[in-house]
């Protein structure tokens, strides 16, 4: 009986060394287990950017080596005027090998454009590169700046009329430089810069020139043109500031006003001459870009 418990312990001893010796862990440089195998099983564990596990992959190895399948990387998006190929190049990206990323605005996060610039554009990709924006937050193009107005060119001297400027346009929202999936999700959105407003025009006659107003900002940033000069005669006023809650008013004096600033995804107001165009939502440029809206687009999207 005593031999009899002698030869189980040492078969259970030798079950468990074989178990043991029959898995094989690999782990990355952060401890992370990415791969474990036993006999003719692999299983291969993903990670997104922020090290979670976000799932496995069992396959078999058979008599060749195993190529596991590219991983999905999530990368957020949370800074200003964002290159999508700049944000992967800075995680590790090494600008060759076949990668699958999935790129995410935040919720509560605005993405924004320098005053008539891209709100986030792709850059450019490898052909076996297969990326995708998934937008939980918002995602808008510059605005566009409102134009000066016209009044008395005080360079010249005496009364000389100098015309108003227009309004500059707005900047794309998401802009694509490669094919990419992109999804607006519930609550997120994305916008178009509004086209900034045309500078007013100066008036009168004789010995008194009424000066314009300048045009107003567009969505969510274009700065607010400038008033012209009178002459024997007020200034003409600034146009507001665009902001988040929408364009800038135009200025207003005595002389012609300047024109509003637009909103997302729309021009600038048509009251005085050349209004800046909108952004468009998002520009395609000729490539494959797949849109779901499960929110909110404003803007042309082609």
């Amino acid at each position: 009986m005593k031999s009899l418990t002698v030869v189980s312990l040492v078969s259970l001893a030798a079950a468990v060394a074989l178990s043991a010796s029959a898995q094989t862990y690999t782990y990355d440089k952060l401890g992370r287990v990415t791969n474990v195998s036993q006999g003719t099983a692999n299983t291969v564990y993903f990670y997104d950017g922020t090290e979670n596990r976000t799932g496995t992959q069992t396959v078999t190895n058979g008599a060749t080596t195993m190529t596991a399948p590219a991983t999905t990387r999530v990368i957020p998006v949370t800074t200003p005027a964002a290159n999508l190929r700049t944000l992967a190049n800075s995680a590790g990206y090494d600008g060759t090998s076949a990668v699958t990323i999935q790129f995410v605005v935040p919720q509560g996060v605005n993405v924004i454009g320098y005053a008539g610039g891209r709100g986030i554009e792709t850059g450019t990709w490898p052909a076996n590169a297969t990326i995708s924006l998934v937008v939980y937050g918002n995602v808008y193009g510059g605005g566009g700046n409102g134009g000066n107005g016209g009044g008395d060119n005080t360079a010249i001297g005496g009364m000389q009329g100098l015309s108003p400027t227009g309004g500059t346009a707005g900047g794309d929202a998401f802009y694509a430089q490669a094919p990419i999936t992109v999804t607006i999700a519930a609550g997120g959105s994305i916008k178009g810069g509004g086209g900034g407003g045309g500078g007013g025009n100066y008036a009168g006659g004789g010995s008194t020139m009424y000066a314009g107003s300048g045009g107003g900002g567009g969505f969510p940033n274009g700065q607010g043109g400038l008033g012209g000069f009178g002459y024997n005669a007020a200034n003409g006023n600034p146009g507001a500031n665009g902001s988040l809650s929408g364009g800038g008013a135009g200025g207003t004096s005595s002389g012609p006003p300047g024109g509003a600033g637009g909103n997302g995804g729309l021009p600038g107001g048509v009251v005085a001459p050349n209004p800046g165009a909108a952004g468009y939502a998002v520009r395609k440029n000729g490539y494959t870009v797949t849109v779901t809206n499960n929110g909110t687009v404003a803007g042309t999207v082609g």
